[in-house]
């Protein structure tokens, strides 16, 4: 591991998983292990709920609800992992330098959550053996 890209990866910010039940996932996350949603929203494309839950020391689990018919992403199961970046085009770069291909180029998002419009930056790539990997520029969710 280079210095470089010790430096572009500040921690880990989040796993997302998809579920067939969103109402029960979010009621084992908050009843059954004790975390605290921090926020949540729906998608204003697919229709689903969605929640970033706080798994302590600044790491979350994002869960998504499933969505409407023409929804691709039903099914249930890990969706990605998310890295923290405090530069999000240089991750992605080098990311894309060492074989990922290009999900997301880097993008500024406002999610408009329940609590209020968030704005993030963010963007996505597949690894070379099709893990997905998003990188997560500091802030919104911490808030």
């Amino acid at each position: 591991m280079t210095t470089e890209t010790q430096s572009l990866i500040t921690g880990f910010h989040h796993v997302a998983f998809r579920v067939t039940d969103f109402e029960a996932a979010l009621k084992f996350f908050i009843d059954g292990l004790g975390l605290k949603v921090c926020k949540s929203w729906t998608m204003k494309k697919t229709g689903k709920r969605a929640a970033m839950i706080s798994a302590g020391g600044n790491s979350f689990i994002e869960i998504f609800g499933s969505g409407l018919e023409e929804d691709s992403y039903d099914d249930k199961g890990m969706y990605h992992f998310a890295l923290r970046t405090d530069d999000v085009e240089a991750a992605h770069q080098l990311a894309l330098d060492h074989g990922a291909t290009e999900d997301m180029a880097p993008t500024l998002v406002t999610i408009n959550m329940d609590q209020g419009p968030t704005d993030v930056k963010i963007s996505f790539v597949q690894s070379p053996v099709g893990i997905i990997i998003e990188f997560f520029e500091n802030g919104g969710v911490e808030d």
